[in-house]
C-alpha cells in the first residue's frame, strides 16, 4: 500500500504543468499596493476584484488573497507553462507590452471601481515588453507614485 502511494504521488508530480513566476513586482514604499495587469493600455474590460475593508476591534481586515504587495515586500506573478511569460506578452498583449497598473489601498476603499475606470485612478502604470524584463531580470521596481491623480 505504501508503495502504490507513493508511485501515485509521484505520477501527480510529473502531470502539473511548470510554472512561471519569474516576474516579480518588488514595493520598495511603506504603503500596501494593489495590482492589475492589462493586455492593453487601458483599465477598460477590467473586471474589480472583490476588495472589502471593514475595521475589526481596532484592526483592519482586507478580504484580498491576490494582487496585493505589502509594504517593502514583493510578490511574484504565475502563470502556467514554461517560459510563458514571454509567449503571453509578445502573442496576447497589445504592442508586445504587458500592463501593470498599481493602486493604493484609499482608492480602493473610497471610489466604485465605475469610477477608478472612468478617472483612472491608478498611482503608476508600468509598461513591460520582454527585453525590459530581460534587462531587469524580471524585477519591477514599484516605487511611489509618477501619477498624482489618485487620491490616498
Amino acid at each position: 500500500m505504501k508503495y502504490l502511494i507513493l508511485i501515485l504521488f509521484g505520477f501527480s508530480i510529473i502531470g502539473c504543468d511548470p510554472v512561471d513566476s519569474r516576474l516579480t513586482l518588488i514595493n520598495n514604499t511603506d504603503r500596501m499596493l494593489f495590482y492589475r495587469t492589462s493586455t492593453t493600455d487601458s483599465l477598460d474590460g477590467l473586471s474589480p476584484y472583490n476588495y472589502s475593508f471593514e475595521v475589526q476591534g481596532g484592526d483592519t481586515v482586507w478580504d484580498v488573497s491576490r494582487n496585493l504587495i505589502l509594504p517593502k515586500d514583493s510578490t511574484h506573478l504565475q502563470i502556467i507553462g514554461e517560459d510563458a511569460w514571454e509567449d503571453f506578452i509578445n502573442n496576447d498583449c497589445e504592442d508586445s507590452t504587458l500592463r501593470v497598473f498599481i493602486f493604493t489601498k484609499g482608492v480602493l476603499e473610497s471610489f466604485s471601481w465605475n469610477t477608478i475606470l472612468k478617472k483612472q485612478l491608478y498611482i503608476n502604470k508600468y509598461n513591460l515588453t520582454v527585453e525590459n524584463l530581460q534587462e531587469s531580470n524580471w524585477k519591477v521596481k514599484v516605487s511611489e507614485p509618477l501619477k498624482t491623480k489618485a487620491v490616498e
